[in-house]
């Protein structure tokens, strides 16, 4: 699992073996809270830290098939503070995002990554949700 260290709402990447090549109803658990995936692969799950995961050392633990794996752990960090002029960075597994985010009335910013991910943001940079657009035709429900 790489990094060691991640801020709520930040990516972790879980690399092994047998996880499925699709998520169905698989999850990812981090400091017993349900985290919001992206890539998922037999060999490798995109995770995002959950936001309400308090900060300090947190288990991470992939259920599969409804078993869980031996726990590794993490140290979530809060997330950065705004520096020069920037208020927080978001980091999807997509190779690149190909247009300006959308705000919602309520403040909601919305970013659409190359592989087909739409994420949800808070104003201060704190992810909401992740909806998978590019399975069965669009038609994934939003779901840590």
């Amino acid at each position: 699992m790489t990094p060691d260290s991640a801020a709520r709402s930040s990516l972790v990447n879980i690399t092994g073996a047998g996880f499925g090549d699709a998520k169905g109803a698989s999850s990812v658990v981090i400091g017993g809270v349900a985290a919001w995936t992206s890539n998922w692969t037999d060999t490798k799950v995109a995770a995002y830290v959950p936001e309400t995961t308090p900060v300090g050392v947190a288990s991470v633990q992939l259920v599969v098939g409804g078993v869980a794996s031996a726990p590794k752990t993490i140290n979530v960090e809060a997330r950065p503070a705004a520096q020069a002029g920037v208020a927080w960075r978001f980091r999807t597994e997509a190779n690149y995002i190909s247009h300006r985010a959308a705000v919602g009335a309520d403040g909601t910013v919305y970013v659409n990554d190359s592989s087909g991910f739409l994420y949800a943001l808070t104003t201060d940079g704190a992810l909401k949700w992740v909806y998978d657009a590019s399975a069965d035709g669009g038609g994934s429900q939003a779901r840590p």
